[in-house]
């Protein structure tokens, strides 16, 4: 299964240009202005802008993500990243977390999208048994 799309912003230097004149404006805020609130830990909602999000294009399981795009993403568009999606399949028994580890040490803030999935993972009806929501809710993959 390939990428569904692979939409470049550099496709032209005029595009590039466009695109990094507005992303330098500071209603685009990057990881260094995340405000975590002291108290509980809660990431608050900017007071004006939108922290700056990137989504890479996941790959067949979605968890293509490394740290080499958020660095050539940042470059190429003078703003730090803030947050960035990465999928876990259940299925593929991801025991070794050394590529989240990285993504967060580079300041990122990672979405995970947790999918309670084995194989064939692309099912067109209905979700898996071994994955019920009653063996997620009873602990069992704790």
């Amino acid at each position: 299964m390939g990428d569904i799309a692979d939409l470049r912003i550099n496709s032209s230097s005029e595009a590039l240009s466009v695109y990094q004149k507005y992303m330098g404006l500071d209603y685009y805020i990057g990881k260094e202005s995340v405000d975590i609130s002291e108290q509980d830990q809660k990431i608050l909602p900017p007071n004006n802008g939108c922290y700056v999000g990137f989504f890479p294009g996941w790959g067949e399981l979605e968890d293509s993500v490394n740290v080499q795009q958020i660095i050539d993403f940042e470059a190429m568009s003078n703003k730090s990243v803030a947050f960035s999606p990465v999928s876990i399949f259940w299925g593929e028994n991801y025991s070794n977390s050394q590529n989240l580890d990285k993504l967060a040490s580079c300041g990122v803030i990672l979405l995970l999208r947790l999918m309670p999935w084995g194989e064939p993972y692309w099912e067109p009806y209905g979700y898996q048994e071994n994955y019920s929501l009653q063996r997620i809710i009873d602990g069992e993959f704790d």
